[in-house]
This record gives structure tokens, C-alpha cells and sequence, in this order.
């Protein structure tokens, strides 16, 4: 007696599995997102640093993002996808922290321009975790053959979610 065949799962099933897992980058991108269109003034009009400064700070976070996937990959291989998304959201939730202090501290500007870069530099790192799980997930989850569809997926949460919040953050 043969076992019994796996029948495939349908191409909604799958869908859902990866809309469910890509989720977590739509929040994370959602909190990117929120920031975007008051920072830069922050910076110049707030703290009174130049419009490159403005840039350069918000533009950290992205450096951070590039310069942080080696080790997001290596991070979702060791510890696991689920746990580098758990630690990505966690950096999110602590870079709002400092992003906050920043602006306790606005009457020392320099201070409060070194911390906020310090969690935009935390938020790059938490962002190439969140990115680098989730494909990692979605693939483990539905199979090589679907990567096409979840790497779409994670790119329609990633800029939805940031054309969102910008307008929110306002």
C-alpha cells in the first residue's frame, strides 16, 4: 500500500500564508513610514541643523539597512526567522524610544541630534532583520517555487506601509 499523496494547496492558501507572515514588514514599515515627513524639519527648523544634516540623518537609517543584511542573514540562519522578526520589531520599539528622548532633549541640540541618530541607526538594523525574516520565513514556509510571489508580497507591505504612514506621520 502506497502512502497517500500530498494534494497541493491552492494558490489563495498560499497567498494568505504569505500575506500572513509578510504582515510583520508592513507594521515594521508602517513605523518607518510614520516618521518620514516630520524629521527632516525636526532637524533643521527644531534643532537648527543645516537641510544636509536633516538628510544625512534620515538617510542613516538606510546606510544601517544595507550595511546591516550580512548579519540579518546570518541571524535568521542561527537563531531562526521568527526570532530575527521578534528582535527586528524590538529595535522598532526601542528606536521610537530614543526617537522620543530626542525630542525630550531638543534644548540640547546636539545631544538630541546624536540620539536621534542613534535610533534611526537602530531602526536601518531592525529594518534589514524584519526584511531578511520575512522573505526568509515566506520561502521556509511555502516553498522556493513561491519566491517570486513572496518577495512581491513583501514589497507591496513594504511601500504600502510607507506610503501610509508618511501622510499619518504628518
Amino acid at each position: 500500500m502506497s502512502a497517500p499523496q500530498q494534494l497541493p494547496q491552492s494558490s489563495k492558501a498560499i497567498t494568505l500564508q504569505i500575506v500572513s507572515i509578510v504582515f510583520y514588514t508592513f507594521i515594521a514599515f508602517l513605523c518607518i513610514g510614520l516618521p518620514i515627513a516630520v524629521l527632516p524639519g525636526y532637524v533643521h527648523e527644531q534643532l537648527g541643523f543645516s537641510a544636509v544634516i536633516a538628510g544625512l540623518t534620515i538617510g542613516s537609517q538606510y546606510l544601517a539597512t544595507l550595511l546591516s543584511r550580512p548579519m540579518a542573514g546570518r541571524m535568521s540562519d542561527s537563531v531562526g526567522t521568527k526570532r530575527a522578526i521578534v528582535y527586528g520589531l524590538s529595535g522598532i520599539v526601542l528606536s521610537g524610544a530614543l526617537t522620543l528622548l530626542s525630542t525630550l532633549l531638543q534644548s540640547f541640540p546636539l545631544v538630541s541630534l546624536l540620539i536621534l541618530i542613534a535610533g534611526r541607526l537602530l531602526l536601518g538594523i531592525a529594518q534589514g532583520l524584519i526584511g531578511v525574516g520575512t522573505i526568509s520565513w515566506c520561502m521556509g514556509q511555502v516553498g522556493a517555487e513561491h519566491t517570486a510571489r513572496s518577495i512581491s508580497w513583501n514589497g507591496i507591505a513594504s511601500y504600502g506601509a510607507i506610503a501610509i504612514g508618511a501622510p499619518l506621520g504628518w
